[in-house]
């Protein structure tokens, strides 16, 4: 996990388009041309200012078929579902929130974070002023949490730790720590330097090199 900008101002929705006639709160299905419009308007924003990264693994979303296919994540769920505990989780009003929503791959959005439900205590009014049980990538300062990890910025990757409870359980919950995403990390990383210093050759230098690598590279 990364620092991540919050979101812009212009991308929210206005509180009259969130509701229904009726008064209910639209659902992320909603085929109301606002919240249409802001889907699209939020996924080409977060995916840009996540350099094309999970928010959560900070691996390439869009890249290895349907494993890294980018979605838009609610970090504190939307629909009203049950956790495994049996407690009620959802939270509506925040569904069309930009500082709930990143882009997450595929692994994480769906088989880590599925129901689980990070919010320790709701506030009925300001999203920002919710306490989460795990670190925040818009409200939290993530280097005061976790040290470690794979920044995707030229950094080596580094055995990520958890300093704060909040850093482990973050950790924890979308398996950080695992040996086969720190593998993954360094192949990205390499991958990265390569392309860098191909980049900064000569045209000609770089179509040679690319050449006789694809001839020694066994089939």
């Amino acid at each position: 996990m990364r620092q991540l900008k919050r979101p812009p101002l212009e991308l929210r929705v206005s509180p009259s388009e969130l509701k229904t006639d009726e008064g209910e709160w639209r659902g992320w299905s909603s085929g109301a041309t606002a919240t249409l419009e802001f889907k699209e308007a939020f996924l080409e924003w977060a995916v840009q200012n996540q350099a094309g990264r999970c928010a959560y693994c900070t691996l390439p979303v869009g890249t290895v078929a349907h494993r890294r296919t980018p979605s838009i994540d609610h970090f504190a769920p939307k629909s009203r579902k049950l956790a495994k505990d049996g407690s009620s989780l959802g939270y509506p009003r925040w569904t069309f929130e930009p500082l709930n929503l990143v882009v997450a791959c595929f692994s994480c959005n769906s088989s880590m974070k599925d129901v689980f439900n990070p919010v320790l205590q709701p506030a009925r009014d300001s999203y920002t002023a919710c306490r989460f049980s795990v670190v925040h990538p818009y409200l939290d300062t993530v280097s005061q949490h976790i040290i470690g990890g794979y920044h995707a910025k030229g950094m080596k990757p580094a055995p990520i730790i958890g300093i704060t409870d909040e850093g482990r359980r973050t950790i924890e919950h979308f398996e950080l720590a695992n040996a086969g995403l720190f593998q993954t990390w360094f192949a990205d990383y390499r991958n990265e330097r390569r392309t860098a210093i191909l980049n900064r050759l000569p045209i000609r230098l770089r179509e040679l090199y690319l050449r006789i690598s694809k001839e020694v590279t066994p089939s």
